[in-house]
């Protein structure tokens, strides 16, 4: 079992348990975030024009209402990091 100790994966690991559904759902927000991030990373960066007759840059999203999206995504992240981690510290080892 990869050095878990067997009451941990039997009251961590049952698809009942609202702890895997915490997992999966983290797993989703964690990888909404990048989608959300992958998008304003480029959105930020500020166009280096050397003269007026080249092109310019315009960005085409919603920069601010992504970033509080993505804000958002992360303190739902945290909040569930913050339950995952208190439910870890009352699984009886013994």
């Amino acid at each position: 079992m990869f050095g878990f100790h067997k009451g941990i994966v039997s009251e961590f690991w049952v698809s009942d348990n609202p702890g895997t559904v915490q997992l999966v759902e983290r797993d989703r927000l964690i990888e909404r975030h990048k989608i959300i991030m992958a998008a304003l990373t480029p959105a930020r960066q500020i166009s280096q024009r050397y003269s007026a007759r080249e092109i310019k840059w315009v960005v085409t999203i919603p920069v601010k209402d992504l970033q509080k999206q993505a804000d958002d995504v992360a303190e739902k992240i945290r909040l569930i990091n913050i339950t995952i981690q208190s439910a870890n510290w009352q699984i009886d080892l013994t």
